[in-house]
């Protein structure tokens, strides 16, 4: 067998090779290659006190929100504290309605709608008066939101009542001038 001319180079000068020593800083590097650290980051205490408070943020507006949304307003409670006034409602709300059908049938809701709207106009910013002034006594409130409700009735009764008779004695005029 042919001996290689670099092997035997290398036997040759065995000798000159081991004379110099290799710097510790290649062997660092040729390891740092050979087998890598696992990859470990470092964050900076910025980095989590950041997302702390981000959270603590987020924690705050959600509780905030959430305490906004679920507080009962002054009506609910005041609906919750005399469940007779939400019958009373439905009861005069029902009447009004039945008033209202009987003006509409009879032709003449143009005239009346204004003045029910301007009663509903008063009856809103005397419930918004009462509720947001803070009157202690709940009954107050109640009284004057059903006094609305009796009112507003009284006033389709006096109209029907008014356009009934007129109709009657149009209807009286009208038999009389017929000839037969």
């Amino acid at each position: 067998m042919s001996e290689d001319k670099l092997e035997k180079y290398i036997r040759e000068n065995r000798d000159s090779f081991d004379e110099k020593d290799v710097p510790l800083s290649l062997w660092d590097a040729i390891e740092k290659e050979v087998n890598p650290p696992p990859s470990t980051k470092l964050y900076s205490l910025r980095f989590f006190l950041s997302i702390a408070a981000s959270v603590i943020i987020l924690i705050g507006v959600g509780l905030g929100m959430g305490m906004y949304l679920a507080k009962p307003s002054l009506e609910d409670k005041l609906l919750a504290a005399h469940p007779d006034y939400l019958e009373a409602e439905k009861h005069y709300q029902h009447q009004i309605n039945v008033k209202l059908s009987e003006v509409k049938s009879l032709g003449v809701d143009q005239y009346v709608a204004p003045d029910m709207s301007q009663l509903d106009a008063v009856y809103t910013e005397l419930k918004d008066e009462l509720l947001n002034s803070g009157v202690k006594n709940d009954k107050v409130i109640v009284e004057a939101m059903i006094d609305h409700y009796q009112s507003k009735l009284e006033v389709l009764e006096v109209v029907l009542n008014k356009l009934q008779n007129k109709n009657t004695f149009l209807n009286e005029n009208n038999y009389e001038n017929v000839e037969y």
